[in-house]
């Protein structure tokens, strides 16, 4: 009776060749974010994060911020690469507070390393299906688009004259 009730796999196993060249592609995509997302985190590891917040790309030997230089207000990204820096060095309570955009930026990162080198070692993907990102890519660009400018507003709050005086 029980038995009746038993659902089957609806994704029955792959075997042979198939079974290859799925484990083939997720060890490919997963050498990808590995390769992407770690280099992003070894050069944060690499940059010693500026205490005031902004400007360790500099480090790197980009310029200055442009948007910074010329109107005195930081960009929508400033303080990502000092985010991203602060939770390679593993702070992440001083990367949230420096830049919460880039901390998230920097927490997808290690997320992303940690579900490649997963799916590197077993050829199995662990992390949301491409059919999800593709459902819900809308979704994740507003929100994305909603996080960047609120982060951007705290960045010019943290960064005014007013918020320094009376913080």
């Amino acid at each position: 009776m029980s038995q009746a009730l038993e659902q089957p796999d609806p994704s029955p196993a792959l075997t042979g060749i198939y079974a290859y060249a799925y484990r083939h592609r997720v060890r490919l995509w997963s050498g990808f974010l590995l390769l992407i997302f770690g280099t992003m985190l070894g050069i944060g590891l690499y940059v010693n994060p500026s205490p005031n917040g902004l400007a360790t790309h500099t480090q790197l030997g980009l310029p200055p911020c442009g948007f910074y230089t010329e109107y005195g207000w930081p960009c929508p990204t400033c303080g990502y690469t000092t985010a991203v820096a602060h939770v390679a060095h593993g702070q992440w309570l001083t990367a949230l507070v420096t830049q919460p955009g880039g901390a998230m930026v920097g927490f997808l990162a290690v997320a992303s390393v940690i579900l490649g080198a997963l799916g590197l070692t077993t050829g199995k993907w662990y992390g949301p299906s491409f059919f999800w990102f593709a459902w819900n890519w809308r979704k994740i660009l507003i929100s994305s688009v909603l996080i960047i400018l609120a982060a951007w507003g705290y960045k010019i709050l943290i960064m005014s004259a007013w918020f320094r005086q009376h913080w």
